[in-house]
């Protein structure tokens, strides 16, 4: 007796989950906040040798930066520089940014400091990661294990 072979239905499931936004920018508010403003040393044009004049500063970025038993935020405040006399030959303006510190992993919150400490609880005093992320809670900074992890390896 041979037996029929019945076709097998397959149903695809598919949805979508919901991106959290402006968690971020609620989190980082609640903590202290200390400008660091990059500015050139010199204002000279690098092609005329002419007197740059700031035009303007824009927020770069900000990091939280762990000082033990204390988190601190520090915003990263850019200034622009506009030379006077190239502007006045061309009439596309020349600016130049005053440079900026690269962080460590773009668009984390772990900033050096952070990272660092994460590194030595983990590696020296071999605190695991969940109680890590408990320590972190408890200083208002939901950092999840699976952050901490990632940060190791990269």
């Amino acid at each position: 007796m041979k037996m029929e072979r019945f076709p097998v239905e397959r149903e695809e499931i598919t949805y979508k989950r919901k991106k959290a936004k402006g968690k971020r920018q609620a989190l980082l508010a609640q903590f202290d906040s200390e400008e660091l403003h990059h500015r050139l040393e010199d204002c000279i044009c690098p092609d005329c040798q002419g007197e740059l004049k700031e035009i303007g500063a824009s927020l770069q970025g900000q990091e939280l930066v762990f000082i033990p038993a204390q988190l601190k935020r520090i915003d990263h405040i850019q200034h622009s520089y506009k030379c006077q006399a190239c502007s006045e030959k061309n009439p596309s303006d020349k600016i130049v940014k005053a440079p900026i510190p690269k962080a460590p992993l773009a668009h984390s919150l772990g900033s050096a400091s952070i990272i660092a400490h994460t590194i030595h609880q983990k590696f020296n005093l071999k605190v695991p990661n969940y109680r890590q992320e408990e320590d972190w809670a408890r200083m208002g900074l939901p950092i999840t294990r699976k952050e901490i992890s990632n940060w190791h390896i990269k």
